[in-house]
C-alpha cells in the first residue's frame, strides 16, 4: 500500500457526505430488502452479511448499507426476519455494485440460507416502516466508517512517518473501514462536521489543534477508541530537541488525560529486551513471543502508565538491556486503557521508530502489535 499523506485514502471527498443527506437529490435510491431465515441459518447469514456491507461501504456512492432484525422476531427461536436498508447516491452506482466481485459470489449463497420475502426500490423517500428494526447484525453511517489516520508533526518529523502512515491505513482498510489520512489539525477541533470510528495518532509533533477546541474528549465520551503510535504523546511539549535528551514538559493534559502519560524524553535509539504479558497479549489474541530483541526509541515518561488506573500492561522493556532509562523495574511499551464512562477503548504503543517495521523489511513485532492495537480500539464497530 501507498497512500499519500493528506489524502483521503477512498476519496470520501467523492462520496456524499452526513451533512449532504439532507439535500434534495431525485437520483437517489434506497432499497429495502426482507429477509426470512431460519434459526441454523442465522450461523451463516450474518457472516455473509457483514462481508457484504463491508464491501458496500467502500464502493462509490453507497451512503448507507445495512442489515436489521425486525424487533417482532429477535425472540424467536426458529425464523428471523431480516432487514437490508440500502441508499444510494444514483442507480448507476448501485448498478455497478451489483455487478462487483462481492456481490455476485455472496448474494447467491446468501440466497441459499434465506427466502426473499419483500424488496422494494424507492426515491427520496425510503421504504423502511418506522420503529419495526433495531440494530442487530450491522449497522454503520459514515461516521461509523470512517477512520482518523492523523499524521500531522511539526516539531521533530519521523522519517518513518509516510510509512507508518501508509500501514495503518492499510490495516483500517483491510477491517472493512474508510481511513482519512490527514494532518489537518482542525479535524480534531469544533466546527469539524466530521466524526470517525476511532482516531489513530500517529508519530504527531507540535501543536496539533487548539486545546480549547479540542474535540479528543467528546470522542472519548461517546466510547469510541483512540490508537496512539511511539511519538503521538511527544506532542504539546515546551520545546523541541531532536536528539531527545532535553526533558520537556506537556503544555496541555489533553493527551496524558487520554493515554495516562506524556513524553519526557529519550536516549539514542539502542537494542534492548521487551518483555510480554502473556495474559495481556492473550487478550488481544497478539502472537508475540515471551521475549525478544528489539532496536528502538525508548521514551521515558513524566509518570509511569502502570500506575494509572485502568491500564493493562501488554509489553516493557528491561531497563538493565540498555542505557537511559528512568521508569524503573516495569518500564511499559504498550499498553490498553479504558477512558470515561463509556469505556472508550485507547490502545498506545511507544516503539515503532524506525520504517522498516512498517514496509515488511524488517522484524514483525511492531507491525503485529499495531494491528492488535486497530482491532482492539474498534471493538465496538468491527468484528474479526
Amino acid at each position: 500500500a501507498g497512500f499519500a499523506l493528506g489524502q483521503n485514502v477512498l476519496n470520501i471527498a467523492s462520496r456524499p457526505r452526513e451533512e449532504d443527506r439532507e439535500t434534495k437529490d431525485s437520483s437517489r435510491v434506497h432499497v429495502t430488502s426482507t429477509y426470512k431465515v431460519t434459526e441454523p441459518n442465522m450461523l451463516h447469514f450474518p457472516k455473509m452479511a457483514k462481508e457484504l456491507s463491508r464491501a458496500a461501504w467502500v464502493t462509490n456512492g453507497c451512503i448507507d448499507f445495512a442489515y436489521f432484525e425486525k424487533d417482532e422476531t429477535k425472540t424467536s427461536k426458529e425464523v428471523h426476519q431480516i432487514v437490508c436498508v440500502e441508499e444510494w447516491r444514483c442507480e448507476m452506482d448501485m448498478k455497478k455494485f451489483r455487478c462487483s466481485e462481492p456481490y455476485t459470489r455472496l448474494t447467491p449463497l446468501m440466497a441459499k440460507v434465506s427466502t426473499l420475502m419483500i424488496n422494494d426500490t424507492c426515491g427520496r423517500v425510503p421504504c423502511l416502516p418506522a420503529r419495526v428494526m433495531s440494530p442487530k447484525i450491522i449497522r454503520k453511517n459514515l461516521s461509523e466508517k470512517r477512520v482518523l489516520v492523523f499524521t500531522k508533526a511539526t516539531d521533530y518529523i519521523h522519517t518513518s512517518l509516510p510509512a507508518a502512515a501508509s500501514f495503518v491505513a492499510s490495516v483500517v482498510q483491510g477491517m472493512g473501514f474508510i481511513p482519512i489520512v490527514s494532518d489537518d489539525g482542525a479535524l480534531l477541533e469544533k466546527g469539524s462536521n466530521l466524526e470517525f470510528a476511532a482516531i489513530c495518532l500517529i508519530n504527531n509533533s507540535g501543536q496539533l489543534f487548539d486545546p480549547s477546541k479540542e474535540v479528543l474528549s467528546s470522542h472519548i465520551d461517546s466510547g469510541r477508541g483512540v490508537f496512539g503510535l511511539h511519538a503521538c504523546i511527544a506532542s504539546f511539549l515546551d520545546g523541541e530537541d531532536a536528539v531527545g535528551g532535553t526533558v520537556l514538559h506537556p503544555t496541555t493534559p489533553v493527551l496524558s488525560n487520554i493515554f495516562g502519560t506524556h513524553f519526557k524524553n529519550h536516549p539514542p535509539p539502542q537494542k534492548a529486551t521487551v518483555r510480554v504479558s502473556e495474559k495481556a497479549a492473550a487478550a488481544l489474541k497478539l502472537d508475540l513471543p515471551k521475549e525478544f530483541e528489539h532496536h528502538d526509541e525508548f521514551f521515558n515518561f513524566h509518570n509511569n502508565p502502570v500506575d494509572v488506573e485502568g491500564v493493562e500492561v501488554v509489553a516493557w522493556v528491561d531497563e538493565t538491556t540498555y542505557k537511559g532509562g528512568l521508569m524503573g523495574t516495569k518500564h511499559p511499551v504498550v499498553w490498553t486503557r479504558q477512558v470515561g464512562k463509556n469505556k472508550a477503548p485507547v490502545f498506545y504503543s511507544a516503539i515503532g521508530h524506525f520504517s522498516h517495521f512498517y514496509n515488511g523489511l524488517g522484524e514483525q513485532h511492531v507491525a503485529r502489535i499495531i494491528k492488535a492495537g486497530l482491532k482492539h480500539v474498534l471493538q465496538q464497530t468491527y468484528e474479526a
